[in-house]
């Protein structure tokens, strides 16, 4: 899985499509955030073999709003409105995925704009976190919090959402690179199933300031590599 801060579809949507089929890897979900875009819109935005799913944008915003996921048509998706809302603090969207009968997985991608409440945001995350299945779930996004910033208070709520729940952080390196600014991991893979990762990362697509964490994991799509890496990568 991929998750790229897209910063406006209108922009650069032609642009990730461009860089994607420069890699040598198929991913079977890619999250974006701010996209700008509203689920009426959203069919100009069609991303061939895969399906989309958006969430609606937050109403008279038209800049910095708007979450979606594309999961590839070899898998099974349909959307879990529980987990999935917009409020001015936080936005999410939720898919179940399903490979077979008896497996599946919950895969969510976030978005915290960083003019919202940071206690609000990480109340609404806390309860959907806590309603979770408790296996197989990855959550993708932009959270706005820094987790190079250890001892920040904003880090340690972070920390008490996900990793006290048992849900844990896959990447370390910086995902936000802007010039006369301090690097910073802000976006990131959250799971609670770590162990099913076989590798993860960053990929510099110079779509925007942010890097693009991506996941590849056992639950989602196979390998024949059990070896567990963490990557760095730049296509630029």
């Amino acid at each position: 899985m991929l998750f790229q801060n897209i910063d406006g579809n209108k922009s650069n949507f032609d642009l990730f499509i461009a860089q994607l089929h420069r890699l040598d890897l198929k991913f079977s979900i890619i999250g974006l955030a701010e996209t700008n875009t509203s689920v009426e819109e959203s069919p100009v935005y069609n991303l061939p073999g895969y399906m989309p799913f958006y969430q609606d944008v937050i109403e008279g915003k038209s800049k910095g709003t708007g979450v979606c996921l594309y999961v590839s048509t070899s898998l099974n998706a349909v959307i879990e409105p529980s987990f999935s809302s917009v409020s001015e603090n936080l936005e999410t969207l939720f898919v179940t995925i399903s490979k077979d009968d008896k497996t599946s997985s919950t895969v969510g991608v976030v978005y915290r704009p960083p003019s919202g409440s940071l206690n609000d945001a990480m109340n609404e995350l806390n309860e959907i976190v806590r309603q979770l299945p408790k296996k197989s779930v990855h959550i993708i996004g932009d959270f706005n919090i820094d987790l190079h910033k250890g001892n920040s208070r904003e880090v340690q709520m972070l920390e008490d959402t996900t990793v006290a729940l048992g849900i844990y952080p896959l990447i370390s390196t910086h995902t936000h690179e802007k010039p006369g600014c301090k690097k910073s991991c802000i976006d990131n893979i959250f799971t609670n199933v770590p162990e099913s990762s076989l590798s993860s990362g960053t990929l510099k697509l110079c779509i925007s300031h942010h890097l693009a964490p991506f996941q590849i994991c056992e639950d989602i799509l196979s390998h024949s590599t059990n070896d567990s890496k963490h990557i760095q990568y730049s296509i630029c």
